[in-house]
């Protein structure tokens, strides 16, 4: 769902060149669940047809430049994968927040000089345990109202982010600096 929500918004905004995929820590392989495709339907978003789920990999994380988790779990087993990506892995909604501190990119600034600044100050301790803040709630199991929820949150969250790493349309912001595209992993 995040992966479909994220794509909308970034071609809503007019973003191009970069690239959103999700993955998470079972195992891969399984289409998505009948309650997403509803809920993105009644939010006039339509989901990949062939999507199957991923699990994440070393390489995935290496190769992307933000991994966006969905709660603290998922980003502490993303850096234990790969500890050297702790600057540029954030749970969804604690991106958000801290975008929402320091403000939209600037002109001059890259994505990579972005992240920096979204993230400084923060420790690894400071993500320990669990936080109601910083996570996405996992709705399955617990009826289409979770789900509608949830897809709100999500929808609320990409947007945020893509405002706040594109603040304008302009080709040039539209672009990371990097040769890698982007990849947001769940």
């Amino acid at each position: 769902m995040a992966e479909v929500l994220f794509r909308h918004q970034l071609q809503a905004r007019g973003v191009t060149g970069v690239r959103v995929s999700s993955a998470g820590l079972l195992e891969g392989g399984f289409p998505p669940e009948p309650e997403v495709i509803q809920v993105l339907a009644e939010m006039g978003v339509e989901p990949p047809a062939l999507h199957v789920s991923r699990q994440i990999s070393r390489e995935m994380i290496e190769d992307a430049d933000l991994v966006l988790t969905m709660e603290r779990g998922h980003l502490r087993e993303a850096v234990v994968m790969v500890p050297s990506a702790f600057e540029k892995v954030f749970c969804l909604r604690e991106f958000v927040a801290r975008a929402g501190r320091v403000g939209a990119r600037r002109v001059e600034e890259t994505p990579h000089e972005y992240l920096a600044r979204v993230g400084a100050g923060r420790g690894t301790a400071d993500l320990l345990g669990s936080s109601e803040e910083d996570e996405v709630p996992d709705p399955m199991g617990r009826g289409m109202r979770e789900f509608r929820r949830v897809a709100v949150m999500l929808a609320d969250a990409s947007r945020a982010v893509v405002r706040s790493m594109w603040p304008d349309d302009r080709e040039s912001i539209g672009r990371w600096s990097s040769p890698r595209d982007t990849s947001g992993e769940e």
